[in-house]
Formats: C-alpha cells, structure tokens, sequence
C-alpha cells in the first residue's frame, strides 16, 4: 500500500520495516509492511469492495511468508495518486472477487436458497 512513498522507500533501505506477503480472504496475496499490515484495521470497507460497515482486518488476512531481505522493484505507478500499479491491479482483483459475493444476509423477503 505504501510501496511507491519515497519515504517509505527510505524506510527499506534503512531497514526499518519487516515485509511479509499476506493472503485476502479473496485469495489475493499482497505484500505488506508491517505498518501497513496493521493500517488494514482502519481501512472502511468500501475500499475493498465491501460495504462500509464491514472492514477487513489482520484476523482476515493469512501469513504467506515472510520477506527476507526485500528489494526495491521499479514498476508503473498511478501519476495521479502515485500507488504502485501492482498494488492497484492487486487491489482491483480484491474488490472484483468482493463484488462477487453476497452482501450479508437476504432480507426478511428474498428466499435465501
């Protein structure tokens, strides 16, 4: 989420992060600081495709691995909003696979099977 920051491309080089790939609900894996791994708390839902009452937290998401000595990649990135395409088409996957999936529970007058 973070990754395209020249701040945080300091903090890389400085170490001072750990790295870890996680796994979304959606089956999405995105590699994640550890700041950034707990940022997913305070995220409203409707940024991964869901309804602004439901969030994804760091209960939902799984440990893949742990990055070892993590490199700094050059990719595209968004010119308006400066995010890492990867990130992006990542997160389009997230909130296309959320889409995807039931909202809840049927209201009192939809049949639920």
């Amino acid at each position: 989420m973070c990754g395209g920051l020249p701040t945080e491309l300091d903090h890389l080089r400085g170490q001072q992060h750990s790295y870890s790939v996680y796994r979304f609900p959606t089956g999405t894996e995105i590699v994640l600081c550890n700041i950034c791994f707990l940022d997913v708390n305070s995220i409203g839902g409707e940024h991964w495709g869901l309804p602004v009452q439901r969030r994804i937290t760091t209960n939902d998401l799984s440990l893949v691995r742990n990055v070892v000595d993590p490199q700094i990649t050059r990719g595209s990135y968004c010119l308006n909003c400066e995010a890492c395409v990867s990130y992006l088409e990542a997160l389009r996957e997230i909130i296309d696979a959320n889409n995807d999936q039931p909202q809840g529970p049927p209201k009192a007058d939809q049949p639920s099977g």
